[in-house]
């Protein structure tokens, strides 16, 4: 393999770009979703997330008089997603295709994994479990977590066979909340009670933490190279985040008090944020602040003059598409800054909750 050598240019520029820095701010295309059944407020009476897409289709959940219920939305038309089973809520969570998964809470106020392709509902029960969760989906693989007598416990399933994940790093608590190819990523509680964010391919884990947050960090989705989640400050706010190759973008929806991103697909992203009204779900598309992008391009020059002296060069293109699903609500472009101030969703532990709270994301 042949090497070049690199410029002093080059250095300083991939230096600001790349160095040891504070997250950036993001800009974000955005637009509230709110299901119309759904009460004004906040979770468990009232409000709407946004979970997941896959094409123009997303899928989520509503509150309204303590009950969720689980949604898909495409077009403006919103479709209800709820397991026969599930008298006590419902969820829909993760979708890859036509199938979709999600949570149930049955009579006994007992949490159930599900999967729904064309009105079919089939049952997601880790064996031994008390509890499972269904969070994420890529082709025939589902991710999600479950509870028992040990902790909790991440896992993925493929035809059946259920696989449990544990982080090296984790005291009694992994989540798997997401999944793209064969990398999985989730969430995992330390013994000191902190929380970090993982991903893992092939059996090797590696955490993410937010170079903003206080060991509070909850990676809820991943789209090729794209990494996606929400963190906590010192403050005790929550913001949302991406992450692309060590650089962290931050990324708050203007005039909320809390932004969480949920879920990507490509270049579209999804989540929920909170505002004075109540919780709105959105789906947006988001882009680093124009300095980033400035000094990454001048990185970039700063190689592709090193690897011109060499005589050799390389094309890439990540396929990042730039494309949303039709949406329910105005739509605005925003740019975003960290905001000063959030509130704290009720019952987190790491990226979800039990159900019936204000959203299988969180959990205590």
């Amino acid at each position: 393999m042949k090497h070049f050598p690199i410029s002093a240019f080059a250095l300083v520029a991939l230096s600001a770009a790349f160095g040891t820095q504070p997250a950036n701010a993001g800009s974000i295309t955005f637009a509230t979703v709110d299901d119309p059944f759904a009460a004004v407020g906040v979770p468990p009476n009232g409000g709407s997330e946004v979970y997941q897409l896959s094409g123009s289709t997303i899928v989520g959940a509503y509150f309204t008089a303590g009950v969720a219920y689980g949604f898909s939305e495409i077009g403006s038309i919103f479709t209800n997603i709820s397991d026969p089973s599930g008298s006590n809520g419902n969820y829909a969570i993760g979708i890859s295709g036509n199938t979709i998964v999600g949570v149930f809470v049955d009579a006994s106020q007992k949490a159930h994994g599900f999967s729904e392709t064309a009105g079919v509902y089939t049952a997601l029960n880790v064996p031994g479990a008390t509890e499972t969760y269904a969070q994420g989906i890529f082709g025939n693989t589902a991710v999600g977590y479950f509870t028992d007598g040990t902790g909790t416990h991440g896992f993925s399933e493929t035809a059946g066979v259920y696989t449990t994940l544990d982080d090296p790093n984790a005291a009694n608590s992994t989540d798997a909340n997401g999944i793209d190819g064969n990398t999985i990523v989730g969430v995992y509680q330390d013994g000191s009670g902190g929380l970090h964010g993982f991903t893992e391919t092939g059996g090797v884990y590696t955490t993410i933490d937010d170079p903003n947050a206080t060991n509070n960090t909850t990676v809820t989705g991943i789209s090729g190279n794209t990494i996606v989640g929400y963190f906590r400050d010192g403050s005790g706010n929550f913001h949302g985040f991406s992450e692309v190759g060590g650089i962290y973008t931050t990324l708050d929806i203007p005039g909320s008090t809390s932004t969480h991103i949920l879920g990507i697909s490509g270049g579209a992203i999804v989540g929920n944020f909170t505002d004075g009204t109540g919780m709105h779900g959105f789906t947006g598309t988001a882009a680093p602040e124009p300095a980033s992008i400035s000094l990454f391009a001048l990185g970039t020059v700063g190689l592709l003059v090193c690897r011109r002296k060499g005589r050799s060069h390389s094309n890439s293109n990540d396929g990042f598409e730039r494309s949303r699903p039709a949406q329910v609500s105005k739509s605005q472009v925003m740019t975003l800054a960290r905001m000063p101030s959030g509130v704290q969703r009720r019952g987190f532990i790491g990226s979800q909750h039990k159900a019936p709270g204000p959203s299988p994301r969180p959990k205590t």
